[in-house]
């Protein structure tokens, strides 16, 4: 595990376009399909045909696979299940990109909460920065991302997922 985790122990930044956001992971020594499905809390079942590949033949090291976010793992909305942690999904802000724009193009992320998550107070953030728009929400149990979690994405918000 050791290995995992200084792989993955780095912010993990959001891909795609809304509905199809993934995440990308490098596949490393001893992992298949149903570890990474544990560290990412989603079905190997679903990782595979993401990114065109089939269960039965397996995965390479070093190979570069797309890790879907989903209702069960993709958090906007509420608070970690019980066993359950939240790890910070980011965004890297492009140049003359607005905080209005970067939540709408994640699932009309209300402008309100992306500044509570990231304590911002005006308008605007640098070219670079990296804004939190989401939750990975994984087993605290099964998962070794867990160690980056954060307690809860925002204060009295509403029990729902987007």
């Amino acid at each position: 595990m050791p290995l995992v985790m200084l792989a993955q122990n780095k912010p993990l930044v959001i891909e795609g376009i809304s509905p199809n956001f993934y995440l990308i992971h490098t596949v490393q020594a001893k992992e298949n399909y149903y570890s990474i499905g544990r560290m990412y809390n989603i079905s190997p079942k679903e990782i595979a045909p993401f990114n065109n590949l089939q269960l039965e033949k397996g995965l390479s090291l070093n190979q570069v696979i797309k890790i879907p976010l989903m209702e069960v793992n993709f958090l906007q909305k509420g608070d970690a299940e019980t066993g359950e942690v939240l790890i910070p999904l980011y965004h890297t802000v492009k140049d003359k990109e607005g905080l209005y724009r970067i939540g709408v193009n994640y699932n009309n992320l209300p402008l309100a909460t992306l500044k509570q998550w990231n304590n911002i107070k005006g308008d605007a953030a640098p070219n670079g920065t990296k804004l939190i728009v989401g939750y990975l929400q994984v087993k605290s149990d099964l998962s070794p991302l867990s160690s980056m979690a954060k307690t809860k994405p925002a204060e009295g918000t509403p029990k729902n997922r987007q």
